[in-house]
């Protein structure tokens, strides 16, 4: 699947129509948007992925 040319929408909805089906997605990770300066020094600071 080429994520690139499809919509984040679209994608979301791939994800969670594989997890209906199957119980998990076989869609690798993506992005989505950008996280505030302030939101990756808590997640770093906290030891969150």
């Amino acid at each position: 699947m080429d994520v690139e040319t499809q919509s984040v929408e679209t994608l979301i909805e791939t994800v969670l129509a594989d997890i209906q089906q199957k119980g998990y997605s076989s869609i690798l990770p993506f992005d989505i948007g950008e996280v505030e300066e302030r939101m990756m020094q808590f997640a770093q600071a906290n030891g969150v992925r």
